[in-house]
């Protein structure tokens, strides 16, 4: 299924899912800009899976948290592998990477996260956003041993675990998820 194209807040983006995330930043009365910046990216955390340098526009930068925004609601193993390279490359310079995966779309009750991506040492890592405590972060890849890439569990699907969200962060997704943008509708909030 291709994305649709969708209008909102004065940008015009590149699919839906991507119009519900600038709508939860809205609610959740976080400033983003979209597609702000674009760069040129090492491919050394995880090599063989995408050209040795190659460009990566974020979908979202968020400002007021050093944050940017990748989101996807599916990719291929070289996709992700772009995406964990740019990840390490951009933390490793204090800006971590927040996978934003489809966590709108969940039956009843069932509420996801998306991931945060930083680099600890050697190792790329992902931990929910916002912050779970008592929660071990996954390790996707390491720069020592490549191979833990093939084993990085699927975060598309988003972090679920008994412990509650914040409820800022739950309004704004219930929010995100009731938006309608089928017929040029414009979210209110």
């Amino acid at each position: 299924m291709r994305p649709i194209e969708t209008e909102y807040a004065g940008y015009r983006f590149r699919s839906r899912l991507e119009a519900r995330w600038a709508v939860f930043f809205d609610v959740a009365e976080i400033d983003f800009s979209y597609e702000a910046e674009g760069l040129v990216i090492p491919a050394d955390i995880i090599p063989g899976w995408t050209r040795p340098r190659f460009r990566y526009l974020p979908d979202f930068w968020l400002p007021d948290l050093g944050l940017w925004v990748e989101v996807k609601a599916r990719w291929t193993p070289g996709e992700a592998a772009k995406v964990y390279n740019a990840a390490a490359h951009l933390s490793a310079r204090g800006e971590d990477v927040l996978l934003a995966p489809e966590v709108f779309r969940q039956p009843r009750g069932g509420a996801r996260l998306p991931w945060r991506l930083y680099l600890d040492a050697d190792t790329l890592y992902a931990r929910p956003w916002p912050d779970v405590e008592d929660i071990e972060p996954e390790p996707i890849a390491r720069y020592s041993d490549p191979a833990v890439f093939q084993d990085a569990p699927d975060l598309l699907r988003g972090f679920k675990d008994d412990t509650p969200a914040p409820d800022w962060y739950r309004d704004a997704a219930r929010e995100a998820q009731r938006a309608r943008f089928e017929f040029g509708e414009t979210p209110t909030r």
